[in-house]
């Protein structure tokens, strides 16, 4: 299902933005922001599955902190180009982003890890208030409800 999900975002990305009378270097950074998309929430799904022993704080952070800076970069994306952008970004938030954003913000997400000491605990939660307001501006740059 998740591949599936890859094939149309990225089919959607190439053909919309051949589409649309832009530089190459704009397409090409578009079509790049949907493979780091892919490639961080796979690696977030898959952090996820381990056991809690192997899911140390180091690699969370590490993967939120990727999440953070993707969607960091789809948004500059956004305001730069923002006609250009405005469908594909929508796709990106129907079919990739909520995905593995809901991992960063999710309530009882912090229950994975009970074995974290408080202060790992602390910077997990900061990097998802970091993702809560980075997915604001995003839709604010869009203007979406």
């Amino acid at each position: 299902m998740q591949v599936y999900y890859f094939i149309i975002l990225l089919n959607f990305t190439k053909l919309y933005t051949h589409q649309t009378n832009v530089c190459e270097e704009t397409k090409t950074k578009i079509v790049q922001l949907c493979e780091n998309i892919w490639n961080i929430d796979s690696e977030i799904m898959e952090a996820l599955k381990l056991d809690d022993e192997t899911l140390t704080s180091t690699k969370l952070l590490i993967k939120m902190s990727g999440y953070n800076s993707v969607l960091r970069d789809v948004t500059r994306c956004a305001r730069e180009h923002k006609t250009l952008v405005h469908k594909y970004c929508q796709t990106v938030v129907d079919l990739g982003l909520p995905r593995y954003f809901q991992v960063a913000v999710d309530d009882d997400f912090l229950q994975k890890c009970l074995n974290f000491t408080e202060e790992q605990k602390r910077e997990i939660y900061n990097i998802r208030k970091i993702a809560v307001e980075l997915w604001t501006d995003f839709h604010k740059t869009l203007e979406i409800e």
